[in-house]
């Protein structure tokens, strides 16, 4: 569950002191309304926080605690559990010499067991693709890797999603590509927060994937794959 604190913002001397989400405050606005959406198509009786209470430790420890299966389903939906669409925006401007906060999943995928670098696992960009890979892999679905053809529609996917859930035909794998496991030596999934510099992101996004500094070595992480034919 979420633990009992109530403050925003990281603590003064934390590495995400300096660093922010690319959609700025509304982060949280996008976490949450993931957690809406699971609420509804899976039906875990999730603990609920304000936008204004939720910090990173909270979202962080709700990530881990969701993919490893320990929120309990619940028959009862009510008027809360409709869900808050999250808003359609396009991919935020970056300032290249800027930090920045990503959600990470020490995720092994297809690519980055071939790299030669070491691998990271999956980056997050956006905290609603985060929020939704947990939920997937609650469900025992090996699938975690967002599916997008460029950075642009992985951001108009959300909608898709949205869509899909009050429809009442969303599947996790028209959204998420398989992945392998965990980097050993790990046996379950960790998420946690990164940050990378804006050129550094760039780069991911133009790619779907990028050796990413923060690190020594610096790590390979993946942001989307495209959708197999």
């Amino acid at each position: 569950m979420f633990p009992k604190r109530g403050y925003a913002q990281a603590r003064k001397g934390n590495k995400m002191a300096n660093a922010q989400f690319t959609v700025g405050d509304a982060w949280r606005q996008r976490f949450l309304s993931g957690m809406d959406l699971v609420r509804r198509f899976a039906h875990y009786d999730l603990p609920r926080v304000s936008e204004s209470n939720l910090d990173l430790d909270q979202a962080v420890a709700a990530l881990n605690s969701l993919a490893r299966g320990r929120f309990q389903t619940s028959d009862r939906l009510d008027e809360r559990d409709q869900g808050r669409p999250p808003a359609p925006t396009p991919p935020p401007q970056i300032d290249i010499s800027a930090r920045y906060c990503l959600f990470a999943l020490n995720a092994l995928t297809a690519k980055g067991e071939f790299v030669s670098s070491p691998t990271g696992g999956i980056c997050f960009e956006d905290p609603f693709w985060a929020v939704l890979s947990a939920a997937a892999l609650a469900q025992k679905k090996a699938t975690a890797l967002p599916k997008a053809g460029s950075n642009e529609e992985l951001w108009r996917n959300s909608s898709m999603v949205n869509e899909a859930v009050r429809a009442g035909d969303y599947k996790e794998s028209s959204f998420f590509q398989e992945i392998k496991g965990w980097i050993s030596p790990a046996e379950f999934p960790t998420y946690e927060t990164k940050v990378v510099r804006g050129e550094q992101l760039a780069a991911l996004r133009d790619r779907g994937f990028q050796t990413l500094e923060g690190t020594t070595p610096p790590r390979f992480y993946e942001l989307f794959t495209a959708p197999r034919s």
